[in-house]
């Protein structure tokens, strides 16, 4: 079927392609969800809060790691107390630009889970997901009728169902050039049941898969890994006006047992590398306003490192969110590390907070599944 025809086929069905871009919004107009888009970066394995943004005045954080804390002089200062990681510079450039928020000790109460469990938690917004719990995308955005054909969500090179469950446009898009529909990596009946009435999504994630590639060289190189395939990749959807809400992102290795300084720099280097080409292309389009990318992981890591150099799996984490419409700043309250619960640093601020402040802040949806929790007010 030639793309033509593709077209003038979905234009008759409730999935047609929305055809209006999604960069209309003029300056200081009201925030529309189908206007705005969010790049949603999970870090996977349990990212180190604690040597992402390093609290070095802390006498707790030396006292606590002897092998893998990080020279003071060699951070990036954030104010008196905190400093973000050396390998991330181009992120310290969005601080010193006022275009990066960090929210400290974000989590669920009910604390420590497991891998499986946390990325359950944090794809759908409940400290307790149930086999049909929606994700909390799907549940931010439930009251807002979307246009026709707007996929909710795009997986950039993502294996499970993540935080569009029980979308009906929910789409994955691999960087290696073969669209396939989100299926989750366990079972679920409400995304089957999707999957099995919608096939059509294979073509639409192609013609957003086509649409990327029509958009010629971004002028902006891009780290040779894959998230920084993932990032270039959302670069060019957003390039080519393509009809989604969330792209989503994943960075693999952040489960740092054993050897934590060297893994984690590295880890760090090319996810900053990323994010300072990604925004280097929307600052250029003029795009840069409506996106916000937020950077998040399951779960944290303990205080105390462990013998092989590493830190076992936590709780409190840290959010970084970037963008031309924030707020820069520290949000939230930091975790005490001297008083921790049971060798565990206690979070500060639910998840669902950090949910909220996007749902209403950024997309302007005043009624959703966590309006009860309150804002941070980072937008």
């Amino acid at each position: 079927m030639d793309r033509r025809r593709f077209l003038q086929l979905l234009s008759a069905t409730p999935l047609a392609l929305w055809a209006a871009p999604a960069w209309t919004q003029e300056e200081g107009a009201a925030a529309d969800p189908w206007t705005r888009t969010v790049i949603l970066v999970h870090l996977a394995g349990g990212n180190d809060a604690l040597n992402t943004v390093i609290p070095f005045a802390d006498p707790a954080y030396l006292a606590a790691r002897k092998r893998v804390s990080l020279p003071v002089k060699k951070l990036h200062h954030l104010d008196d107390n905190y400093g973000l990681h050396p390998a991330m510079a181009p992120v310290a450039y969005a601080w010193d630009t006022k275009e990066l928020a960090i929210v400290h000790g974000v989590g669920f109460p009910g604390g420590p889970f497991g891998h499986y469990a946390a990325c359950e938690s944090l794809d759908t917004g409940s400290p307790t997901p149930g086999p049909t719990t929606r994700g909390w995308i799907s549940e931010a955005l439930s009251n807002v009728p979307a246009p026709r054909g707007f996929a909710l969500a795009a997986d950039l090179g993502m294996a499970g169902p993540g935080p569009d469950l029980g979308a009906p446009l929910a789409l994955r898009i691999p960087g290696d050039g073969g669209p396939k529909l989100a299926r989750p990596a366990s079972k679920n009946r409400a995304l089957d049941h999707v999957v099995g009435l919608h096939a059509e999504r294979r073509a639409q994630a192609r013609e957003l898969w086509v649409r990327a590639q029509d958009t010629g060289d971004l002028g902006t190189r891009f780290p040779a890994s894959s998230i920084g395939e993932q990032f270039a990749l959302a670069a060019r959807l957003l390039s080519s006006g393509a009809p989604v809400a969330v792209m989503r992102l994943e960075q693999t290795g952040y489960d740092t047992h054993r050897n934590q300084l060297s893994r984690h720099a590295d880890l760090l280097g090319d996810l900053g590398a990323a994010i300072g080409s990604f925004r280097s292309v929307l600052l250029k389009s003029n795009r840069w306003r409506n996106v916000l990318v937020v950077v998040v992981s399951e779960f944290g890591r303990t205080l105390a490192e462990n013998a092989g150099g590493g830190t076992e799996d936590g709780t409190a984490g840290v959010a970084l969110v970037l963008g031309g419409s924030v707020r820069g700043g520290m949000y939230g309250t930091p975790p005490l590390l001297g008083e921790l619960n049971d060798g565990q640093i206690v979070h500060t601020v639910d998840f669902r907070s950090l949910y909220g402040t996007i749902a209403t802040d950024f997309w302007g949806v005043q009624k959703h599944a966590f309006s009860a929790f309150p804002g941070l007010g980072f937008l």
